[in-house]
């Protein structure tokens, strides 16, 4: 401004020296001029016109005047011109301080504003967190946003598994590439513990540099819940699909008791009424005396089906009661082969046993006991094809017990259909198409005596490699022979 000032005055100065110069000039030309005309008027006593005074000293005048004037004009614009720049670059710059001072009192307000704000807050780039406030803080368990800027990733308060997600997700925004403005993800407290998170993504400007700012809500309740509603919803659906499988159980069992219950009826009905009509005449004692023994099997037959769902009811409603008394086992053993025995030998089944004769007794319910073993070996002996082998064990120890195993080497059960053979009114083969006979209350109902002992039974199979069958009882009805052998003196322990 100040060599504005400057060129101004010099231009002025020149100016004035210009126009001096041509008035002095004037005045000595006219001195002159005048001077002679007056001498020579005097002495001629002639008059001279103004129009004499010389040409040349009028030009030069001329010449000098408007020299000086082009030059003034030519200061005097070009002054003009630097004032005008000045001026505007003096509202320019003011203009910019104003922009400035704008732009400061707006990142104040900013900042003021999503430092208090109440949702998470984080700005970082590259993954080098640059701001967060006291909302994004508590979130995450830190005491205050200094903690997390001295972070030297915002991947610590990712999971592991997230990391590079969420990396390539700022990368991709920060690109101006497609990436999701909104996602869930899982992130790390300060104390290690899991939560569930909700980030919403923008990119700022963030001291002239682009930056991804996310705003992050909690929603741990929210995911809780849900999965809450999702595994309600799976427990429906399984009790749902457990109904329909109990459903159609119970019409395959009720099929298959129809026909179960019939064959003996049926048998029971009709040699009865050949016995009593004396179809072969009274001379037919012989063979009416067979038609008796069938009749008797038929009921006997009968009758162990209504006592095996009569015993599963009572247990599955928790009415059974265990007359618990010792037991001899090798006797016990001995009394359920030859229950079973004529069954195998019908069959052609080799029946074998394999276990001490010296075994401890064990307190049990013999009858229910009894029932377990019967139902295991009868299921064996039933799926066994001719020629094969059905063995019945027998051990125990100190630490686990007693344990009872029958395995045979028949058809066999496939692995996804074992829990169904366990289970109530389940049967492998439906009521249409099997094989062998049977209600198929037979490993339910050992089953369900068993644990009724407080011990466990195990099946494993594996189809045309046979089936093994194991019963535990917990050690503590495990009883040493010099315990119970005065008890043996005194009182007979049955086996039958």
């Amino acid at each position: 401004m100040t060599g504005f000032v400057s060129k101004r005055k010099r231009a002025k100065r020149d100016f004035l020296l210009a126009a001096a110069g041509y008035l002095a000039l004037l005045a000595i030309a006219a001195y002159f001029d005048w001077n002679e005309a007056w001498s020579r008027w005097i002495a001629t006593h002639e008059t001279w016109e103004i129009d004499e005074i010389p040409t040349a000293l009028a030009l030069a005048s001329a010449a000098i005047a408007w020299f000086a004037y082009r030059r003034w004009s030519e200061q005097a614009r070009a002054v003009r011109e630097h004032i005008g720049v000045n001026n505007e670059l003096r509202k320019q710059i003011s203009q910019k301080e104003r922009a400035e001072t704008a732009l400061r009192a707006s990142e104040a307000q900013f900042r003021a504003l999503i430092a208090g704000s109440i949702q998470g807050v984080l700005i970082h780039r590259d993954t080098t967190p640059l701001f967060a406030n006291q909302a994004l803080a508590d979130i995450f368990g830190y005491e205050t946003p200094e903690e997390i800027l001295s972070l030297e990733s915002v991947g610590f308060l990712e999971a592991e598994h997230e990391r590079e997600r969420l990396a390539a997700y700022g990368a991709a925004r920060l690109r101006h590439d497609s990436a999701p403005r909104r996602y869930e993800f899982e992130g790390v407290r300060k104390d290690g513990s899991s939560i569930w998170l909700e980030n919403f993504v923008t990119v700022v400007d963030w001291e002239g540099r682009p930056a991804i700012q996310t705003t992050t809500v909690s929603i741990t309740k929210r995911k809780r819940a849900e999965e809450a509603l999702a595994s309600t919803f799976s427990d429906l659906e399984i009790a749902r699909d457990q109904a329909e499988t109990a459903n159609r159980a119970k019409s395959e069992f009720l099929a298959t008791m129809s026909h179960e219950l019939r064959t003996p009826l049926n048998a029971i009905i009709g040699f009865s009424e050949m016995i009593k009509d004396e179809v072969l005449g009274p001379e037919g004692v012989a063979k009416y005396r067979e038609y008796a023994k069938d009749i008797h099997f038929s009921g006997h037959h009968l009758l162990s089906i209504i006592n095996d769902i009569l015993d599963l009811s009572k247990v599955e409603s928790g009415a059974a009661e265990l007359r618990e008394e010792i037991i001899d086992v090798p006797i016990l053993l001995r009394s359920v082969d030859r229950l079973v025995r004529h069954r195998a030998e019908r069959g052609y089944i080799r029946l074998e046993q394999d276990f001490p004769a010296d075994l401890p007794g064990v307190t049990a319910d013999k009858r229910k006991l009894k029932q377990i073993l019967v139902n295991l070996l009868s299921n064996a002996i039933n799926f066994t094809e001719p020629g094969g082998t059905v063995t019945l064990k027998a051990w125990c120890r100190r630490d686990s017990g007693f344990v009872f195993q029958v395995t045979d080497t028949g058809i066999g059960i496939a692995a996804k259909d074992i829990p169904k053979a366990l289970s109530q009114f389940g049967q492998v083969d439906s009521a249409l198409n099997r094989k062998q006979m049977g209600t198929g209350l037979g490993l339910p109902l050992s089953k369900s005596l068993t644990e009724l002992h407080g011990g466990a039974l195990d099946l494993q199979s594996q189809i045309g490699a046979g089936t093994t069958v194991t019963v535990r009882l917990p050690a503590a009805r495990m009883v040493e022979r010099m315990a119970w052998a005065p008890i043996q003196d005194s009182r007979k322990v049955a086996a039958d």
